[in-house]
């Protein structure tokens, strides 16, 4: 896949990470549901499609899907499942770069 396909799957993880960090902080046994179900759904198959074969991803595949939802829809449970694929997919190496370069700025 593009480094473009990197950049938008890794940052997409992080959005859902932080607002799945913020709504379990608020309430730990929230449930995620209506409209939210299909969208965590798309933005997880994209980090699926992008790492490809990983083990750890086949793995959730057969756990978590659109079905599995309707019993395991905590904000809790699905923040470790991101969590989990956002450090498989890793930092674009754009990003390494971009981050080392702003910070040298700073020095």
């Amino acid at each position: 896949m593009s480094n473009d396909t990197h950049a938008r799957v890794w940052q997409t993880l992080g959005v859902l990470q932080r607002q799945l960090e913020s709504m379990t902080l608020r309430e730990p046994d929230l449930d995620v549901s209506g409209i939210a179900i299909p969208t965590i759904d798309s933005v997880l198959n994209e980090a699926r499609s992008f790492l490809g074969d990983d083990p750890v991803v086949a793995t959730m595949r057969d756990v978590i899907s659109p079905e599995a939802f309707e019993d395991y829809n905590r904000a809790s449970d699905l923040l470790l499942v991101v969590t989990i694929l956002r450090e498989r997919v890793g930092m674009p190496e754009a990003f390494r770069t971009a981050r080392f370069t702003s910070a040298s700025w700073a020095g």
